[in-house]
Parts: structure tokens; C-alpha cells; sequence
């Protein structure tokens, strides 16, 4: 908490006294409402573990309000949000619980050839029931403080180096100090000659250590802290145009996209994992109302309960039509394989689980200053872990009252 309150008072301290007058402001208060009809991702047939309740589904009740500032002078752009929230539950009220984000930076440039980024963030959120193996409220605490600093040095040539640290705090029932501490680094060249058009190859290192694993306290004695180090190299493009291009006014597509090589390593050899990572985001704005999106991803996440790595294989698309200036509607489906090796429900075998989600959104915006936000998801998850097998129906709507100087 201290160090998410620090950026906030480097951010006044920074911002010059003349500029306060410029800045932007917007202050919004957020209520919603959520139906789950299996709120533990419990599968069928088998009650909620702990009881002898059948009764999966539950509704809860939300509000909250959020403050975001954002001002620019000159070169340099300084940002700041702080939100909160209170989920009150009708039937499992054991989950009745706070969340809050911080999030504050600032983008700066000198010249026309340095530029970067400094940001600091702070969430604390529910735990979804989809990545822990207890029937109990689990809340993640989450720091992550970034930067990346770029250079123009030759005529269509840009150096970046970033890097990143990040903390997890998440008690789990058999694991009260659960913790997962991450450092990474990572270098980039890139060409931008070709307008529109940014192509590079990037390199990174990250080294994490888990404390509290009970998921591998066989190696405690040899291994009281629970380490990976993991590598990844990747060639990179993106596609931007600045201008629409001459297919008509339904503009052009674009693209984000990157394929290269993970290797993860670690002391215990319980966490040793490498192959084929990328991703591919591809837009299209087929006329003036309408656009679809497809992303292709793949990469080695952590697993924090098991205090290991899995391999995520994801694939999602996406539209958004623009029925009216007030109404627009989102449909999206995505697909997600999920591999855990050596952490199945029989010992030194692998996990697999298959999940979907489809979802429907409808935003209405009445007015500037009201938002109106209904939706629906299906989610239904297929594993070779006993008793991991679900499905869900959810739906609910957000409400968000708005105030923004400069008006909107």
C-alpha cells in the first residue's frame, strides 16, 4: 500500500502547478446486480464440497464508485485511478467482500527521441473459483510497479528496454501466506520504416519465487523457497495505419502479433516447461457500425495454488456492432486449453482443462452521464481432474452515474 501511496504523491509533485487547470477529471459511482447459477464451480451431481448443499446458484449485489485524473502538458501525461467496491451475496454470504484498484504513472518524452513510461498499480480482488481447489473466499492482493524507457537512435530504428516487479499475495486455506515475487527485463529493436508498419525482436528474462507452496512441501527441506527463471525470445509486428486505407470508408484492418520461444527452468525441477509462444490480435472494421476481432495466444502463466507453471493455448472472437449512437451490442466466444504438467489428481501426472465462454453485452448510454450495461455469459469447463467438470449461466447488469470536466 505504501508504495502504490508514494506514486500518488510523486504524480502531485510532478505535475506542474500551472497544468492544474487543464486537468481531466471524471468521478463515477457503479452499482450492479449478478446471477450466478454455480457460483463454486461445483460439478453436477456433487454437492458443495464441505456440505451437503445442492443449492449451486447465487446473486449478489454491487456498488462502488471510481476517480480517474489525466493531464497532459507538453510532452508529459500523468495519470491516475482509484476505484472500490463492496459485493454483498444474498445465499453463500460468507463471500460478501471489498475489492479497490490504484493505478497511477506517468508517459513522458524529452525531445523527439526519449520516451517512456512509469506505473504503479495495487488490486485487490475475489479469487475465481476457477484457479483454486478450496471452497472457501479467497482475496489476492496484487502490486506491480513498471517502466520502460525508448530511443530513437538511428532514422527508423527505436530501442526499448522494460521491466517489471510484481508481488501476489494470496491465502489459501492449507496456504495462509501464499506469495508469488516476480523481477523481469526485457530488450526490444525495432524497425518503423515502413509506414504503418513496426516489425522487431525482443528478448526477456523473469525470475519468480514462490514462499508458502504447500503444493510441492515435499522439497521444503531442500527447497524452502520455491524459485523458476524463464527466458523468451520472440519476433514481433504490428500494424497500425494512420490513415484509412483505399478499400472504403469501412477502413482498415490491423494487427498485433508476435512467435518466438519459452523456456522455463527451476532448482526443484518441478517447474520445468518450454515450447512454442506468441500471440496474434487482428481487427477489422468491416463498415462504418461494425468491427470483429480475433486473438490467438499462447504463453507459460503461473499457476500460484499448485505454485506452478501451465501452458495457456487461447483462441477468441469478437464483434461489435454500433446499432445506434446510444446502443451498441457485443457478442464474443473464446476457447482456452489449459495444460498443468505433473500437477493432475493422481501424483507425477499432467492436468488438462478445456474451457469456453460465450458472452452477449449490451451497453446503452441514455445519456452522457448514465451508462446502462446488461449482459449474459455461458462458461462450462471439460478437465481429466476429478471433479473439476462444470458449467455456469450468468447474467446481470452494471449501472454507472458519471460526472467529467471537461464535459464529454
Amino acid at each position: 500500500m505504501r508504495r502504490a501511496v508514494g506514486i500518488a504523491c510523486l504524480w502531485a509533485m510532478l505535475l506542474p502547478a500551472t497544468a492544474w487547470a487543464q486537468l481531466s477529471t471524471k468521478l463515477a459511482a457503479i452499482g450492479g446486480y449478478q446471477y450466478d447459477s454455480n457460483v463454486y464451480d461445483v460439478q453436477s451431481g456433487l454437492p458443495v464440497p464441505g456440505t451437503a448443499d445442492f443449492h449451486y446458484g447465487d446473486s449478489y449485489y454491487s456498488y462502488g464508485g471510481q476517480l480517474d485524473l489525466r493531464e497532459t502538458y507538453g510532452q508529459q501525461t500523468w495519470f491516475a485511478t482509484a476505484a472500490a467496491s463492496h459485493f454483498t451475496y444474498d445465499h453463500f454470504t460468507e463471500l460478501t467482500h471489498n475489492e479497490y484498484r490504484l493505478d497511477g504513472g506517468w508517459n513522458w518524452r524529452l525531445g523527439g527521441d526519449w520516451y517512456g513510461t512509469l506505473e504503479v498499480s495495487r488490486t485487490r480482488t475475489m479469487v475465481a473459483f476457477t484457479e483454486i481447489v478450496q471452497l472457501e473466499l479467497a482475496l489476492a492482493t496484487d502490486q506491480r510497479e513498471n517502466a520502460l524507457v525508448g530511443v530513437e537512435f538511428v532514422p527508423d530504428w527505436r530501442l526499448e528496454a522494460s521491466g517489471f516487479t510484481h508481488q501476489t499475495r494470496e491465502p489459501l486455506l492449507n496456504e495462509p501466506n501464499l506469495q508469488l515475487t516476480e523481477s523481469s527485463g526485457a530488450l526490444a529493436l525495432k524497425y518503423v520504416g515502413v509506414t504503418g508498419l513496426t516489425g522487431g525482436l525482443t528478448g526477456g528474462y523473469t525470475h519468480g519465487s514462490y514462499t508458502d507452496a504447500g503444493a510441492a512441501a515435499t522439497l521444503a527441506v531442500l527447497f524452502p523457497t520455491f524459485a523458476y527463471d524463464q527466458t523468451t525470445v520472440a519476433l514481433t509486428a504490428t500494424y497500425q495505419p494512420s490513415a484509412p486505407s483505399a478499400l472504403g470508408p469501412a477502413g482498415p484492418s490491423t494487427f498485433d502479433g508476435a512467435v518466438g520461444w519459452s523456456q522455463r527452468t527451476s532448482p526443484t525441477g518441478f517447474d520445468q516447461v518450454s515450447g512454442v509462444t506468441g500471440h496474434l490480435d487482428y481487427k477489422n472494421q468491416l463498415t462504418g457500425k461494425t468491427s470483429v476481432q480475433i486473438a490467438l495466444d499462447r504463453a507459460i502463466n503461473n499457476y500460484l495454488t499448485n505454485a506452478g507453471a501451465e501452458i495457456d493455448t487461447s483462441a477468441s472472437m469478437s464483434a461489435l456492432w454500433q446499432a445506434t449512437y446510444r446502443i451498441s451490442v457485443a457478442p464474443s466466444y473464446s476457447w482456452l486449453y489449459r495444460f498443468l504438467p505433473d500437477q493432475g489428481f493422481i501424483p507425477n501426472t499432467n492436468r488438462g482443462d478445456h474451457l469456453q465462454f460465450a458472452a452477449l453485452v449490451i451497453n446503452y448510454v441514455p445519456r452522457a452521464w448514465l451508462d446502462i450495461k446488461p449482459y449474459v455469459n455461458f462458461q462450462t469447463r471439460k478437465s481429466n481432474y476429478f471433479g473439476a467438470n462444470f458449467n455456469a449461466t450468468v447474467y446481470g447488469a452494471t449501472l454507472t452515474v458519471s460526472w467529467q470536466h471537461p464535459p464529454p
